[in-house]
């Protein structure tokens, strides 16, 4: 079986759901709930640790969105996400880029697709107003409260 990502490139970053030893020296490597940096994440690769469990979005018991340690790293700045920050909008632009190559019929690898980009820009000839049709929101509300609009579809 080829590996497509080690164990320790798919760790850095999140935070460690139990605390993990080393089984051959039972030496602590990551307590339950720190973050996994590059230091720790290297440290179990050079174990004989297959896996182990981390804090997951897809698992999260907070009662709105997902809380920074499900979250882990902010990958703009290598630190722990802070309240605030917009994730959902950067994790968005992520998955639609290539929508986005496709309309344009313009290709290029980045951020989730890869590490290397054959086109880095796009240029327009005149300033404008992006307007969209047919936007689906709903009302919810904010940490704080506050009445928002949550737009959940562009499209009609």
């Amino acid at each position: 079986d080829e590996i497509v990502e080690t164990l320790e490139d798919r760790i850095v970053g999140r935070v460690s759901l139990n605390d993990v030893h080393n089984p051959l020296t039972d030496e602590l490597l990551v307590k339950a709930g720190d973050l996994i940096d590059d230091k720790i994440a290297k440290a179990i690769g050079d174990t004989p640790i297959e896996s182990i469990e981390v804090r997951s979005p897809l698992s999260c018991e907070a009662l709105q969105g997902i809380c920074a340690k499900c979250y882990g790293r902010n990958l703009a700045t290598g630190k722990m996400v802070q309240r605030g920050e917009a994730v959902g909008v950067v994790a968005a632009q992520s998955i639609g880029e290539p929508g986005t190559q496709l309309t344009l019929r313009t290709f290029h690898v980045g951020g989730i697709a890869g590490n290397i980009s054959e086109e880095n820009k796009l240029a327009v000839k005149f300033d404008g107003v992006a307007e969209i049709e047919d936007l689906k929101t709903v009302k919810g509300t904010d940490n704080d409260g506050n009445e928002v609009d949550i737009v959940i579809s562009r499209t009609s």
